[in-house]
């Protein structure tokens, strides 16, 4: 697109069109403006002179200024400028409407080059619609040869260095932000009502907040600013000719050297990057957190083939920011054309640079999660549509009667239903969202969980369903390797441990495949690779032989012994080269290599799952299948073997052609691999399925091996029933885990009905089935019912177990649910051991030995098992050990180590802030730990944070109606509040809001989950419900206040505000009702911290509540004053107040907790156990020790009088005969009574 000319004047050209057309309506308003000045005035006089009341004018009646023009001019001009400055912002706002405002669209085909080398129609800005984000405007030129190009990628823009703007701009855009400005627009409405303090009290707490936000951002911006590569020199092929350059002049197309250099940021990949010639390892852990090294080779010439960047090609590609570990550069290329570089480096080509690049990506994200964060914005959208309706609703009111009454001043009035309309959103609400999700970040970073998206944390709240991978996530990463099964020969002695060979034994075809099939490499004095080649190889005494890459047996040591050679047809094997290799693919589920022996024999050596080689090997045994099944179903992970011989002449046409290098294999075997659950893993998944969490492993693993790491750590029980899915040349059906018998043929219909069955079984935890469904483990579900029931029904299941519950002395509902827990299962197990007994009685003499000579050699062979597979361990303990002392370097570089450590962590108290390495563009969170237990970290803040959404949401929708019905119905009566009454009140309501937003999720993760939404039953009625409670007490106030007006009172709604007995009752009861709704609203347990835990909540709801109470019961008549109270008539009406403030209290919890326990018992009862008596008192304790300070502090009645004076506010103190201003008034009204009465002549 491009700057639109025709909407620009050809005499002003620096103005658009719509601005000369707005200038134009200023000046006519102008002139109709000036025109009616004193318009209203003229017609008062004459309406008063109508009336014969122009010599002697009520005070209700106000005379507007001489100078007033009139209403509808005032009026027209006001929304022209609101609609004017609704036309600029929204031209910030949205991309969309600058573009059709002041730009105009261009076909690219219609650009033409002219003689002078200028364009024809060419584009000055393009409009860039990013994937996930928001529209930008771009300038851009066109540049021969490039075309239509951004100014930044036309040089040096491969760099990440985030723009570091100004405070005062980034203040700027912030201030300018839709929400901000609306809440502007409501202070200054506020300040032309007159209330002054509370208008600046407010626009300082927006400022605040914003600057507070700004400061956060740019820090946040300045550690991003470091987050990019080291520029350096590289090689790049241009013009026919290598030449050097720097790694931010890199563009998309560049064919580039790349090799490991020593400076700085040397070993850093600039780019991502497709290799053309040579290999490389690299680490990709920075951006994906996978540590495992990743070979790269060169890519064959592909023809007409489209490039697969995360697919096919996947292994040719380099990513920018990942670290080249060992580059070698190639001999031979398909692409001839390109000749050696001068630096003997790899031969890239450029594929994506700068914000594109992988690592630009994560920037990107990382930069974006620092932006301010939101809740959920269809249902803040939806709840803010309802109340907009009930302000419009009470607006519309009081402008039908507001405008029946002539005497009325339009201008405010027009305000006052402008101000009903603007109460929809409070000022609080951007700041209430913003904080809760902060404080979640803040704490979710300390407990080392980094978040890339702020918004997913209130989603983790809702989550029900826990997967899980198995390898290195439930288990260990450290595979151990506990033998090989070497041959099904029946005349051959099995091995000790399930026929299988230990490692060091190994000296068949086993081990040539085993230290041939691999991707290790030597990188800087160490082995770096896959954990499973590493452990199999350090088992077997063999290892990688330096730069050479060269594979061998270790020498003999003093403690153990030199590593076997391999016999293989006939002939042994020292000494193994890897020629080329076919990397492991997840698709076909093994990898190969073809490898040269010392002797000069080549081979092709595959591993990969059973399944994968079986189908590939000659003469498949028998047994096969079936060995493998039991080997598994150990829990090993079992990985089949298979070579064959080859001649030399044949390796060009087997790297070529995977599917000819990997077939008609030998079998030489099956190597299994144990992996030790973490120590924390069962743990963990019992508190997430304590907590109501359904727990699933998914994994690549094999079935059977996955089944039994599930039993392992509770998943499923040991007797569950496991259907495994298989295939048959009839279709497809279910087998059974235990026997592989067929269950009953698939059928996609009857999958819901199995996994609830089998969900229904697992939640037994698979322990001794009764007679009534009773189990000696019991479920959670079944304990959050026996939590449900009354204590009635709860000691009548005790006792059907044979217990009487009142011998025990129990007065607890939690303690008798202890109870009767204990003696379910005593009961269950008492069962299962008379079943048993019964059982073994109906056996034979026979039977029985046999029997217990079964059992006994199971466990004798479970624990030569344990036994075989903890040896391996240690061993491979040793072997970490041992190369840990000699690369920490022992106790001489302790303390140097402690030192790094120290340096490296984060000492500051602010919110850490996300960085290349801590995150992962994998997932939205990311932990360092290794443990599953930042999951219920996630979840139990998730949680918090959700519930605290759905509170504020509740709390100030509620506050929300109750000020429109201040603002609407009991303005046309005349109350108003007092600016020091608002301004204090907003104070403490201010501290109350904050601390709302603080709150602490519980170290406990409960069972029961929270409520999603804001509509939901118990929450919407509950909201209605305390609304019309409050509605009620506010309307049986002002009716028994105004009982106690004088006969002659007379409404003045646009007069200023005077303490009175309707205007101190509405503050009392608003007060109140604005504490109520923040105590009965406030959730609290199950799922955070309760009102006795957050402090300054605490403080500053029993503050407010005892402040109003003082009010209400004139315990300190010189603060009533202060705070523009008036003096109760009498003391029944005093009583009668304190009982209405009480009622509302009362009620209003009272309806809100049986809104819960029709509609979210579970929720009810789960808050209820954790509140004891002890909080109880402490809550009285607290609000005893507040009420004696505030009493104490505030009890001096000449202090506040003092006070008054000093303000100058002598009119309620009734002292105007002592206010030294009125001086001259008091002298001349003395005089002229004197005069009056010949007083001054007898002077």
């Amino acid at each position: 697109m491009k700057k639109n000319r025709s909407r620009k004047s050809k005499f002003l050209p620096n103005l658009t069109l719509t601005t000369i057309a707005f200038l134009c309506a200023y000046v006519a308003l102008g002139s109709w403006v000036f025109q009616t000045v004193g318009q209203p005035y003229r017609e008062f006089l004459e309406r008063a002179e109508e009336e014969g009341v122009l010599d002697a004018l009520p005070k209700s009646r106000r005379v507007p200024n001489k100078f007033m023009p009139g209403f509808w001019p005032l009026l027209t001009t006001g929304i022209v400028a609101c609609l004017h400055a609704l036309l600029v912002l929204m031209q910030v706002w949205r991309v969309d409407f600058n573009a059709y405002m002041n730009y105009l669209p261009v076909d690219m085909t219609t650009v033409e080059e002219l003689d002078d080398g200028k364009y024809k129609c060419a584009p000055t800005h393009i409009r860039v619609t990013p994937a996930a984000g928001k529209d930008v405007l771009v300038e851009c030129e066109v540049l021969e040869g490039l075309g239509c190009t951004f100014e930044y990628h036309r040089r040096r823009y491969n760099q990440f260095n985030v723009k570091q703007p100004e405070f005062l701009d980034l203040y700027k855009k912030q201030l300018l932000s839709p929400l901000c400005v609306f809440q502007l627009f409501s202070v200054l409405l506020w300040t032309l009502d007159e209330y002054w303090q509370y208008s600046f009290f407010t626009l300082f707490m927006i400022l605040l907040f914003e600057g507070t936000v700004v400061f956060q951002k740019l820090k946040s911006l300045g550690a991003l600013k470091g987050m990019g590569n080291k520029i350096r020199a590289v090689y790049v092929y241009r013009s026919s000719s290598w030449v050097e350059t720097t790694t931010d002049n890199l563009l998309p197309g560049d064919i580039m050297s790349l090799k490991k250099s020593k400076e700085e940021g040397g070993e850093v990949i600039p780019a991502d990057v497709l290799l053309l010639n040579g290999s490389t390892v690299v680490s990709e852990a920075s951006l994906t957190g996978e540590s495992i090294p990743q070979m790269k080779e060169r890519i064959a010439e592909m023809g007409d083939e489209a490039l697969a960047i995360k697919g096919k090609h996947k292994s040719h590609v380099m990513y920018a920011g990942t670290t080249m570990l060992q580059a070698k550069s190639g001999e031979d290329s398909d692409y001839s054309l390109v000749p050696n570089p001068p630096d003997a480096g790899c031969v890239c080509f450029v594929l994506r640079t700068g914000f594109t690049s992988a690592q630009g990506k994560l920037v990107r994200m990382i930069e974006g999660s620092q932006e301010k964060v939101k809740g959920s914005e269809v249902e803040t959208a939806l709840l803010l549509l309802l109340l907009f309706f009930f302000a419009c609703a009470s607006s519309g009111y009081v402008l039908k009667k507001g405008w029946e009454n002539k005497d009325r001043s339009k201008y405010e009035l027009l305000l006052h239903c402008i101000l009903i309309i603007t109460s929809v959103i409070p000022p609080e609400l951007p700041m209430q969202q913003a904080l809760a999700v902060n404080n979640s970040l803040m704490t979710l970073m300390k407990l080392q969980v980094f978040c890339t998206d702020p918004p997913r944390v209130p989603i983790a709240g809702k989550i029900d369903s826990c997967l899980f991978d198995k390898t290195g996530t439930l288990t260990t990463d450290e595979l151990v390797a506990v033998g090989v099964f070497e041959s099904f020969s029946a005349g051959k002695k099995k091995a000790e441990n399930d026929g299988l060979t230990a490692m060091t034994k190994v000296e068949g075809s086993a081990g040539l495949v085993l230290a041939g099939c691999n991707s290790l490499i030597f990188i800087d004095g160490e082995v770096a690779g896959d954990p499973l080649e590493s452990a199999a190889l350090k088992a077997m005494r063999w290892e990688v032989k330096g730069e050479t890459g060269k594979i061998g047996p270790k020498a003999k040591t003093e403690k153990r012994e030199e590593g076997k050679s391999f016999t293989v047809n006939n002939t042994k094997t020292k000494e193994i080269t890897v020629l080329h290799r076919h990397h492991f693919s997840s698709k076909l589920q093994r990898m190969s290599c073809i490898i040269r022996d010392g002797s000069g024999r080549v081979f092709v050596v595959v591993k990969g799952s059973p399944e994968a080689i079986g189908e590939r090997v000659l003469d498949k045994h028998s047994d096969y299948d079936a060995t493998a099944k039991t080997l598994s179903k150990k829990g090993l992970r079992v990985i089949g073997l298979g070579f064959k011989q080859i001649q030399a002449g044949q390796v060009a046409d087997f790297s070529s052609k995977r599917d000819l290098c990997e077939c008609d294999l030998t079998f030489s075997g099956f190597i299994a691999f144990t992996c030790r659950v973490r120590k924390d893993t069962k743990n963990v998944l019992g508190v997430l399925r304590g907590g109501g969490m359904s727990v699933a492993m998914v994994t690549g693993d094999n079935l059977l091996t996955a089944a039994h790491v599930a039993k392992e750590v509770a998943i499923c029980t040991d007797d569950a029933k496991i259907l495994i899915l298989a295939k048959a040349d009839t279709g497809m059906f279910w087998k059974k885990y235990s026997d592989d018998s067929k269950f009953k043929d698939y059928v996609a219909e009857d999958v819901p009905a199995l996994a609830k069955e089998g969900e229904d079984s697992n939640n037994k935890n698979g322990a001794l089935p009764g007679k009534g469904g009773e189990t000696a483990m019991i479920s959670a579900q079944e304990m959050d019912r026996v939590k449900a029931l009354p204590v009635k029904e709860l000691k009548a299941k005790i006792r059907e177990l044979g217990a009487d519950p009142d011998k025990y002395g129990i007065t607890e509902k939690s303690d008798l649910v202890k109870l009767w827990r204990k003696k379910s299962m005593e009961a269950a197990v008492v069962r299962h051991d008379a079943r048993n007994a019964a059982a073994v009685k109906k056996m034979t003499p026979k039977e029985r030995a046999a029997e217990n000579k079964r059992k006994m050699a199971e466990k004798m062979e479970e624990k030569k098992r344990k036994m075989a597979i903890r040896v391996a361990e240690l061993e491979a303990a040793g072997e970490k050990k041992k190369q840990q002392i000699s690369k920490n370097g022992g106790v001489a570089n302790s303390a140097a180590r402690m030192a790094a450590s120290m340096e490296d962590m984060d000492i500051d108290d602010g919110l850490p802030v996300v960085k290349i390495g801590d995150a992962s563009v994998a997932a939205p969170f990311t932990s360092k730990m290794p443990s599953i237990r930042s999951c219920i970290d996630i979840i139990r803040q998730g949680r918090c944070t959700l519930v605290t959404s759905v509170q504020q949401y509740q709390i100030l929708a509620l506050n929300c109606l109750i000020s429109s019905y201040s603002l609407s119905v009991l303005y046309l009566d005349g109350v108003k509040y007092g600016d020091t009454q608002m301004t204090a009140m907003g104070i403490l309501m201010s501290v109350a809001f904050m601390s709302v937003s603080r709150s602490k999720p519980l170290d406990k993760l409960s069972a029961v989950r929270p409520l999603n939404s804001i509509f939901h039953p118990s929450l919407f009625l509950s909201l209605l419900g305390q609304f019309t409670v409050h509605l009620v007490v506010m309307y049986l106030a002002v009716g028994r206040a105004k009982e106690f007006l004088p006969e002659d009172y007379k409404v003045e709604l646009d007069g200023e505000f005077k303490p009175g007995i309707v205007n101190s009752m509405v503050f009392l009861v608003s007060n109140v009702q604005q504490v109520t709704v923040f105590v009965v609203n406030l959730k609290g347990r199950p799922f955070m911290h309760g009102l006795t835990e957050n402090r300054p909540l605490l403080y500053s709801l029993a503050a407010t509540f005892i402040l109003v109470f003082m009010f209400a019961s004139e315990t300190m008549p010189g603060l009533n004053k202060y705070f523009q109270l008036v003096p109760f008539p009498d003391d029944e009406f005093r009583d009668w107040t304190l009982g209405l403030l009480a009622c509302d209290v009362v009620l209003s919890l009272l309806f809100d907790r049986v809104m819960q326990l029709l509609f979210a018992p579970e929720i009810l009862w789960a808050s209820m156990e954790g509140t004891t008596l002890r909080d109880v008192f402490k809550v009285l304790r607290t609000v005893g020790m507040i009420g004696g300070g505030l009493y104490m502090l505030l009890g001096d009645d000449d202090q506040w009088e003092e006070m008054m004076r000093e303000e100058g506010r002598f009119d309620e103190l009734g002292e105007n005969a002592t206010n030294a201003t009125n001086v001259t008034e008091i002298v001349e009204k003395v005089v002229e009574e004197m005069v009056g009465t010949g007083g001054l002549g007898e002077l």
